[in-house]
């Protein structure tokens, strides 16, 4: 069965795939927010030279950040739950995500995964160097949630 263990650098081509649609829905998801909820005059200093509006405060890069986070999580957890087992980038390479036995993942346990990858992140990316040196090529993240990725 080893030999069914997705590599290292499979999923690093998918992540790069994946990369390019999140990219997409995040142009789609972010422009329309801060359009709608911060006028055009806050970004214009010779209508509002008193410094960053409230509005502006709130929407910092910080939240930016947290609903990309939040959009990324989904993303994979819907995709990775569903009956593909997989996002764009995995079934682009023929990639699927099981749990321990080989079955799909409930929506629960892939949401899990893909949280779980702030902390393969914020251990200077080591979470996912794991892949490339585990006898079941799992990351951090994997483990943590009972997961695989497996070639179809």
């Amino acid at each position: 069965m080893s030999d069914d263990y997705a590599g290292f650098w499979l999923r690093v081509v998918a992540f790069v795939i994946d990369s390019i649609v999140l990219s997409v829905l995040y142009l789609l998801i972010i422009i329309p927010l801060y359009d709608t909820l911060i006028p055009p005059a806050a970004f214009d200093p010779d209508i509002s030279d008193q410094g960053p509006t409230f509005l502006q405060t709130v929407l910092s890069p910080d939240v930016s950040t947290l609903v990309l986070i939040v959009v990324a999580i989904l993303y994979y957890g819907v995709m990775e739950a569903s009956r593909h087992q997989a996002s764009l980038g995995k079934l682009a390479l023929e990639l699927k995500v099981t749990d321990a036995e080989g079955g799909r993942l409930s929506l629960s346990k892939s949401i899990l995964r893909n949280a779980s990858k702030i902390l393969s992140t914020a251990l200077l990316l080591l979470g996912y160097v794991a892949a490339a040196f585990t006898r079941r090529k799992q990351a951090l993240h994997d483990v943590i949630a009972g997961a695989m990725v497996l070639k179809r």
